[in-house]
C-alpha cells in the first residue's frame, strides 16, 4: 500500500539534492514553451 511504501521511504530519508543549474533548468523551461505556443 501507499502508507507502506512512505514508510519504507521516511525509515531511510536522504536530502534532496539539485543536479541542475538554475540557468539550465530556466532555458529548458524556454525550451519547453516555445514549442507549446
Amino acid at each position: 500500500s501507499i502508507r507502506n511504501d512512505i514508510d519504507t521511504h521516511n525509515a531511510d530519508p536522504k536530502p534532496f539534492v539539485w543536479r541542475k543549474t538554475a540557468d539550465a533548468i530556466l532555458a529548458s523551461m524556454v525550451r519547453a514553451a516555445t514549442k507549446l505556443i
